[in-house]
């Protein structure tokens, strides 16, 4: 373990000798990162691409790269972040809170109104999945990158106001495409990960889980004939929730199904496809 911290000094120091690194909590973060420093910081995912983020644990590699980012913004509502933080305060790197700065009810979307029974008492973890979240996630990451770069203010001011240019017309999009006649105003998930886009998109969310855990067959039951009553036409699975439960509900309803990843770094890219998955509309970029 020294040794791969070694390495990971030498990697981190030869890397920060050209650009500051930028540790975010998930993916998505690091592409709002992206799309305003336009490659002048080096954006890291503190969470692997194939771990669970509601359930990671970091590891002392995870830890050490992270001491030796110019800069860490966090979700605020992940479990592992909230054992981890009090362990960086006073040092290096500068340490921002999403949540401190995100409204109440885009953290706190009133879970229990679309029927999943399941809340997380640090908020919403998944509030990155709606515009407004978007649109405040953008504002947090320019700020720190102005901070971080004040030379290169002026480029960074730029790429946010195109920034959030793009996820205005996005929205946009997404409203007239939702507002047909035609588009089901009902979805079925396994694990509430769209709560906040639901609610901004006046749609609802049909939850699979119980609790947080493997429905009952009085729950299954309960939530198909809800979903058969609303006429729902997909189901979205999501591969870190229990995907062969989410495809034996769309199976017994004779609906079809489409993965998404809600943890993945190309936001757009998995905005479209919501929005293409639940109109029936093609994707595009």
């Amino acid at each position: 373990m020294l040794l791969g911290l070694t390495s990971c000094s030498e990697e981190n120091a030869h890397r920060g000798a050209d650009k500051p690194l930028v540790t975010v909590s998930v993916a998505p973060q690091a592409w709002f990162v992206d799309q305003i420093s336009g490659g002048l910081v080096t954006a890291r995912p503190m969470v692997p691409r194939v771990a669970n983020p509601e359930e990671y644990d970091p590891s002392p590699l995870d830890i050490a790269r992270l001491e030796e980012s110019a800069l860490f913004i966090y979700t605020g509502t992940l479990p592992f972040e909230i054992a981890w933080i009090d362990r960086l305060s006073g040092t290096e790197p500068k340490v921002l809170n999403l949540a401190e700065r995100m409204p109440h009810d885009l953290l706190f979307p009133g879970e229990e109104a679309h029927g999943d029974g399941h809340t997380h008492p640090l908020g919403d973890p998944h509030f990155w999945t709606s515009f407004e979240g978007g649109r405040q996630i953008a504002e947090v990451s320019f700020e720190a990158l102005v901070g971080l770069l004040p030379g290169d203010s002026t480029v960074l001011r730029k790429n946010y106001e195109a920034l959030l240019a793009k996820i205005f017309d996005l929205e946009n999009e997404s409203r007239e495409a939702y507002a047909s006649d035609a588009s089901p105003k009902a979805f079925l998930i396994y694990h509430p990960s769209l709560t906040a886009y639901s609610r901004e998109m006046g749609l609802r969310q049909l939850v699979i889980e119980e609790d947080g855990k493997e429905p009952s067959p009085r729950h299954l039951a309960s939530v198909l004939h809800e979903a058969a009553a609303a006429g729902v036409k997909t189901v979205l699975v999501q591969k870190e929730f229990n995907p062969s439960g989410s495809r034996s509900a769309a199976k017994e309803l004779s609906i079809k199904t489409v993965e998404i990843n809600p943890y993945d770094y190309d936001w757009e890219g998995q905005m479209r496809l919501l929005v293409s998955a639940l109109t029936e509309t093609p994707s595009r970029k």
